[in-house]
């Protein structure tokens, strides 16, 4: 069945009231047990109606995304712009300070110095003096047979570690199915995957996690991504880019279109099978003088291009989140790998200190990560890699062996019949 309601102002009416009314000390018991807590009756079907009809209102946003052509799933979603519709607006003021009680106390537990504003307004202060303008509210809209990958989210470096995600419509009416999912990762064990029945207006808070949800912070959300470790020092992050994957392909783009990627000749007169260029104050080369770095692209004479400040910004927190705060890397090799390409094991040890670690990151097509020891004859692992994944090694395992098998042939939505790697190092002392 559907609804329609045109409306171009939907009423905060009441809002404010039932928030206040909620079972708040059950809400918290729920998150500190079980990491997700539902509410009801927050908002009431006339204003739930209202604020999905506004979805064909272009206008009122700043962006669509269509999932389908960045591999997120079916069906599409669109960012508020500002000013927010008012119901939006007083949810993110009501439910904010309650939730930042929340955030404080488990940062307080874990011994994370980071705290929260009790007033949502000075948090969003916050996240404008860092560069966090754009309002991150959205509103996802399914079709028949549409569905929404598991995924997280991370929109910059201020991060608010709760979700809330409203339902818009009445299940069993409007549609069936379209469950919601939420799992959690578990240390050293499997992850659990939890079904969630939410009703019209009800309100899931979550940490760390989207799914089917309408988000009502500004700023950054924090990324539940899977973590594996892969040895002593070395620590592989699934999914921790795969929010920012689009941009970092648009960037790639950027900084080949002025140092483009080329196949280098080693010391030996090989020439590689996977094409490279670098941005940052140095890159690697190789050719027959020698495995360097250089302020210079020998082909063109010209500096490297520079890092953009999303990039190391993105290598400074995986390194942190690895164990390594304070990475702070001038180098940044880029390589493309076609079907067939691979890059045999090696150690990266052209770099004046190996203190700081390495941060490298995959987009596209999913390759076979070969990670050993420090000897090459060494226990090797073969690890999956897919596009937004991160793997950081430092410490024991700085001078670890590693490589990338022969990529196997496919068509990814982002990067099309390639995989890209950008690997971040502190090249110069």
């Amino acid at each position: 069945m559907n609804r329609t309601v045109t409306a171009t102002k939907v009423s905060a009416t009441g809002i404010v009231s039932r928030v206040e009314s909620l079972d708040w000390a059950q809400i918290v018991n729920d998150l500190d047990a079980y990491g997700c807590a539902a509410a009801t009756g927050v908002l009431l079907p006339e204003q739930c109606r209202a604020l999905a009809a506004l979805y064909d209102q272009d206008g009122l946003f700043r962006s669509r995304i269509v999932m389908s052509r960045h591999g997120f799933g079916r069906g599409e979603y669109k960012y508020w712009a500002h000013p927010l519709p008012e119901a939006v607006a007083t949810l993110r003021c009501a439910l904010y300070p309650h939730l930042a009680e929340v955030a404080n106390r488990w940062n307080q537990t874990m011994q994370i110095d980071v705290r929260y504003p009790a007033d949502h307004t000075e948090y969003l202060e916050q996240c404008h003096e860092v560069g966090q303008i754009k309002p991150t509210p959205l509103l996802l809209q399914y079709g028949e047979g549409d569905f929404n990958c598991l995924h997280q989210d991370l929109y910059g470096d201020l991060v608010f570690p709760l979700q809330v995600a409203f339902l818009m419509s009445v299940p069993g009416e409007d549609f069936t199915g379209g469950e919601f999912v939420l799992t959690e990762q578990r240390p050293r064990m499997q992850s659990r995957a939890e079904v969630v029945r939410l009703e019209q207006g009800a309100r899931r808070e979550m940490s760390g996690s989207q799914f089917e949800m309408d988000d009502l912070f500004d700023g950054a959300f924090a990324n539940g991504a899977e973590v594996e470790k892969l040895a002593e020092g070395a620590m592989l992050f699934r999914c921790f880019a795969a929010a920012e994957a689009v941009a970092i392909f648009q960037t790639v783009q950027q900084i080949a279109a002025i140092s483009p990627f080329r196949h280098m000749v080693t010391p030996g007169g090989h020439r590689m099978s996977v094409a490279m260029t670098n941005c940052g104050r140095v890159g690697w080369t190789t050719d027959r003088r020698g495995y360097r770095y250089d302020p210079l692209d020998p082909d063109n004479g010209a500096p490297w291009p520079a890092m953009p400040p999303a990039l190391r910004q993105l290598a400074e927190r995986a390194a942190a989140l690895a164990g390594f705060p304070g990475f702070d890397p001038d180098s940044c090799l880029i390589n493309r790998y076609e079907p067939g390409a691979k890059l045999t094991l090696h150690q990266d040890q052209n770099e004046k200190c190996y203190d700081p670690p390495i941060v490298s990151l995959s987009l596209g097509l999913p390759a076979r990560f070969l990670f050993g020891g420090v000897s090459r004859n060494g226990c090797l692992r073969r690890v999956r890699l897919e596009s937004g994944d991160v793997v950081v090694w430092g410490g024991p395992s700085r001078l670890a062996y590693h490589g990338i098998d022969p990529l196997a042939d496919g068509n990814h939505p982002l990067t099309g019949r390639c995989r890209l790697n950008l690997t971040f190092r502190k090249a110069l002392a």
